[in-house]
């Protein structure tokens, strides 16, 4: 049994995160895989929960990204409940990263190390199914099908920007 750790309210904590495998492919473009640990930090005076472990593969060009977030719900010890689980992906999401809004009124969020600064992001459950699906039943398809996405998602910004500059 680890001692629990004791946290400062003003101190956020730090969740131990390792990049697996990171590459520059074909026409600069960036894949990644990382993984964060799962934690438990019911003990932080803001009570930030539990959380399981979580497998982030990304696609990046420049300053636009999707990632798919997949978690295979592996817990510390002493978080699991002992039920089954058959080992496929839980909460798989798409998430796109743009440095530009992907629809009228869309705020950003900032910080974000994949646009380096502000970001307009969103995500999908039903595109990261898919694509978790995709990862499964094709692991060598599955960077293609990555790279597809992010091919959309410069087209959509693209499209938006032009938009915005049509009826500005």
């Amino acid at each position: 049994m680890t001692q629990a750790k004791v946290f400062r309210a003003d101190d956020p904590p730090v969740v131990p995160t390792a990049t697996l495998f990171s590459e520059t492919a074909h026409d600069k473009i960036t894949r990644s895989l990382t993984v964060s640990a799962a934690y438990d930090f019911r003990a932080h005076p803001r009570n930030y929960g539990i959380h399981h472990t979580e497998f982030c593969w990304l696609v990046q060009y420049h300053n636009i990204g999707v990632e798919l977030r997949a978690s295979p719900r592996w817990f510390l010890p002493q978080n699991r409940s002992g039920g089954t689980d058959d080992g496929s992906p839980r909460l798989a999401e798409l998430t796109i990263h743009s440095p530009e809004p992907l629809y009228e009124g869309h705020e950003p969020r900032t910080g974000c190390s994949i646009t380096g600064g502000d970001c307009y992001c969103g995500g999908s459950f039903a595109a990261g199914a898919r694509l978790a699906e995709i990862l499964i039943a094709d692991p060598a398809g599955f960077w293609s099908a990555m790279e597809k996405e992010l091919s959309e998602t410069q087209t959509r910004v693209l499209a938006e920007k032009e938009e915005r500059r049509n009826f500005s």
